[in-house]
């Protein structure tokens, strides 16, 4: 176990991204759950268009996990199938302006996402 690794947690995540996000415009009707709650982390609708993102967000697994690359894993995974089973077409919209969907994640979890994407 590596003590000198700084842990990121969920909740700093989702701030981080708030802050980020209402920068950009997108602050309003602003939603962001508590740990505790159940649904997506964060719902936001851009400022000047009817545009939404759903947005899951994974942190750090706690200095007591003994394998943090396999918490990662499994928080990845989780964050995945909890965006899947949200997306869904029930209305009218033309898709563009309807949801969009992504995960929030710590820079820590940045080379196993590449590798399991193959991104880049």
């Amino acid at each position: 176990m590596n003590s000198s690794r700084k842990i990121i947690k969920e909740d700093f995540v989702q701030k981080r991204l708030i802050t980020y996000l209402e920068k950009q415009g997108w602050s309003k009707s602003l939603q962001s759950a508590e740990l505790w709650e159940h649904g997506v982390d964060i719902k936001v609708r851009n400022n000047k268009f009817s545009r939404y993102w759903l947005i899951e967000a994974k942190g750090d697994p706690s200095e007591s996990v003994k394998s943090p690359g396999g918490s990662r894993s499994s928080s990845l995974n989780s964050a995945l199938g909890q965006i899947l089973t949200r997306m869904h077409r029930n209305g009218k919209r033309v898709y563009k302006y309807g949801y969009k969907y992504g995960i929030a994640l710590p820079h820590s979890f940045r080379g196993m996402v590449i590798k399991k994407f193959h991104l880049m």
